[in-house]
C-alpha cells in the first residue's frame, strides 16, 4: 500500500523529469489551469496536498505519464504499449456516434462530453475537415477532438472509416511506440512515432507497414501533435 510521502516522491520525481525537457512548475501550473504559478512549488514543500484529485489533474494536462505509476508505484514512468493497447474499445462506432447535434435524449449524450469530429482522408488531401455530428464515449471528456481516419496506413489498429479521440501533449515529451495524430504544415497524419536516427528526428510508420513505408521528419516541423487515447472501429 503506497502512502502519501512515497507518492509526493514520485510527483516529484516526474517534476525533475520535466524540468530536464526545460518544464518549469510555473509551466505546470499554468498547464494545469492553476491561477497561482507557485501552486507545484507548494505541492512539493507540503504546503498543499498531493491529493489523488491533483495527480488526476495533472495527468489531464501531461497524459504522457503513468498515474498509476505516481500513486501506486505500479508500472513505468511513462504510459506503456500495454496501456495503449488498453484503450482500443471494442465496441462498434455507431455505438457511441451520433450525427445529432443537439441534445437528444440519448443517455450516453447526457451522461459524458460531446467530442467534435473531424475528418481526414490519408489517400487524398491528409488535412484534417470538419465533420457533422459529435462522438460520445465514457471517459470523452479528458480529450479534445474525435477524427474519423479513411485510409489503409494503420489497418490492423484503426480500420477505414473508424474513429480515435485525442489529447494535444507537448511534442518533447512523447512516449514513443503509440499512435498519435500529427499535425504539420504540409500533411495530418495518423502513425505510430519511434525515435529517428537523430534526436532532431522522430520516425512515423504505419501498422499497415507492408504498404506503408516508414519515414523521418524532423522534430520541429511538427506544429501539434496528440496522442490517442481512443480506438472505436466499425464492425467487420
Amino acid at each position: 500500500m503506497t502512502t502519501p510521502e512515497k507518492r509526493l516522491e514520485r510527483f516529484a520525481e516526474v517534476v525533475s523529469i520535466l524540468k530536464d525537457m526545460k518544464i518549469t512548475q510555473s509551466d505546470i501550473s499554468q498547464r494545469m489551469k492553476r491561477k497561482d504559478s507557485t501552486y507545484i512549488s507548494k505541492v512539493l514543500n507540503g504546503v498543499r496536498e498531493c491529493s489523488l484529485d491533483f495527480l488526476e489533474d495533472f495527468i489531464h494536462a501531461f497524459p504522457e505519464f503513468n498515474l498509476n505509476y505516481i500513486k501506486y508505484n505500479q508500472g513505468p514512468i511513462f504510459i506503456s504499449d500495454e496501456n495503449a493497447a488498453s484503450n482500443i474499445i471494442s465496441e462498434p462506432m455507431n455505438a457511441f456516434y451520433d450525427t445529432n447535434k443537439s441534445n437528444g435524449s440519448s443517455n450516453i449524450q447526457q451522461q459524458i462530453a460531446p467530442l467534435m469530429v473531424y475528418n481526414l482522408e490519408e489517400q487524398s488531401s491528409k488535412i484534417l475537415t470538419k465533420s457533422e455530428g459529435v462522438l460520445s464515449f465514457p471517459g470523452s471528456q479528458t480529450c479534445d477532438f474525435a477524427v474519423r481516419v479513411h485510409g489503409e496506413a494503420m489497418r490492423g489498429a484503426i480500420c477505414n472509416g473508424g474513429s480515435i479521440a485525442v489529447k494535444q501533449i507537448d511534442k518533447n515529451i512523447l512516449p514513443f511506440g503509440h499512435i498519435f495524430l500529427i499535425r504539420t504544415e504540409h500533411f495530418d497524419m495518423v502513425r505510430y512515432v519511434r525515435k529517428g536516427s537523430d534526436n532532431k528526428l522522430v520516425k512515423l510508420y504505419a501498422h499497415n507497414n507492408h504498404d506503408f513505408d516508414d519515414f523521418e521528419i524532423p522534430l520541429e516541423s511538427i506544429l501539434e501533435i496528440f496522442l490517442v487515447h481512443k480506438i472505436l472501429n466499425n464492425e467487420s
